[in-house]
């Protein structure tokens, strides 16, 4: 609880919470389970951006420093592109995988999102609108 900021809510139920809030204990709840290999469902779904970016760097950490693998779903491929070590990438019935800085550089992020009014540039590792 106290990794994922949330030991002021223990004594509240879960209706009393902000979805953002109740999205936080979930994880909490995910990460107490301890173990090895930890599955999340779009975690950072109903999160401002600090706690986007907080979730992020926890879970690289609990990764690293307890060997323990973290896959997660999300639409937000930037954040994912920024704070996740690897990038598994789903378009239609392809898949692709690897590090981020091999989605930066391989051109993948440019064929797939090409057509979709978004313009991955590779110079500031960062998509743009068209």
């Amino acid at each position: 609880m106290e990794a994922t900021q949330v030991s002021t809510f223990a004594e509240r139920s879960l209706q009393h919470l902000s979805d953002g809030e109740a999205q936080r204990v979930m994880i909490a709840r995910a990460l107490a389970q301890d173990a090895p290999v930890i599955i999340l469902d779009e975690p950072m779904a109903f999160l401002d951006l600090v706690h986007r970016v907080r979730l992020l760097r926890l879970l690289g950490g609990i990764a690293r420093e307890r060997d323990k693998a973290i896959l997660l779903s999300t639409h937000d491929l930037q954040s994912a592109l920024d704070l996740c070590d690897r990038v598994l990438l789903i378009h239609g019935s392809s898949l692709w995988s690897g590090t981020t800085q091999e989605a930066r550089s391989s051109g993948v992020l440019e064929a797939v999102f090409a057509g979709e009014g978004l313009r991955f540039d590779a110079g500031s590792g960062s998509f743009r609108s068209v």
